[in-house]
């Protein structure tokens, strides 16, 4: 039986390798913003709709065309690994969620501008609601009324993304975007940026002992603390150590 850490099964099949925690979030937040904005946007680009596709990669890493935007782009940044306790490790994670439209003319680059404050507002709202009638995400696991509720109501982010608490936003901002398209000049865009907090539980099947019992280093080299005082009535001379003392071996 595998491990999962996050939404990622371990060890992976190459269908789940990709990151299945970000695939839900980009799916999740592209069906919010087509739902909340797409009417609004139909009034600037009446052929197009706000939000097409979402990529799981910085733009400038390649796959970039002009005939897929609008759409999302998320990545991932600077993660930190964490022991809570034992049998609870996890991950946080800093998200980049970047928003970018198609170029328009450039008396129409203002009104795309001022649509980026309902663009941030739109994602903000998604995630702190966690679920939308817009977003129904199959799960193989659900029970005919969980099937009917999340129909009506919406499947919910945190149990598709498996993460351990809601993707709380750190900043949002307007910014310019500039692409580096292999044997072509750079381009310029206008896009919206936002940053998210994600945590994520490694979900271990097997138990691990990480302590260390007294009887279990016998045969180890162990020290004592120095800067621990040592309570003399208590100390064994014979092995160097308080009576009762937590021994560790030498790493």
């Amino acid at each position: 039986m595998g491990d999962t850490f996050g939404a990622l099964p371990l060890p992976s099949a190459a269908s789940d390798s990709s990151d299945p925690a970000l695939d839900a979030i980009g799916s999740y937040l592209t069906a919010c913003l087509v739902d909340a904005l797409d009417a609004a946007w139909l009034t600037l680009v009446p052929s197009d709709t706000v939000c097409k596709v979402h990529h799981l990669h910085d733009p400038n890493g390649g796959h970039f065309q002009d005939e897929q935007l609008p759409c999302l782009f998320l990545w991932r940044g600077e993660s930190t690994g964490e022991r809570l306790a034992d049998e609870y490790e996890i991950d946080r994670t800093t998200v980049t969620v970047l928003w970018i439209p198609p170029p328009l003319e450039q008396d129409r680059n203002v009104d795309t501008a001022r649509f980026a404050n309902a663009i941030g507002k739109a994602l903000q709202r998604a995630l702190y609601l966690g679920r939308d009638p817009a977003w129904y995400d199959a799960h193989p696991g659900d029970t005919a009324p969980q099937i009917a509720d999340k129909r009506l109501r919406g499947s919910l982010l945190m149990e598709r993304a498996n993460l351990l608490y809601e993707p709380r936003v750190t900043a949002k901002a307007p910014v310019p975007i500039t692409i580096e398209i292999y044997d072509s000049a750079p381009r310029s865009y206008f896009g919206y940026r936002i940053q998210l907090l994600i945590v994520e539980r490694l979900d271990a099947s097997t138990a691990t002992d990480h302590g260390a019992e007294a009887g279990d280093c016998l045969d180890a080299t162990f020290y004592v603390n120095p800067d621990q005082p040592d309570d003399l009535d208590d100390f064994d001379p014979e092995t160097g150590f308080e009576t009762g003392e937590i021994i560790y071996p030498l790493p």
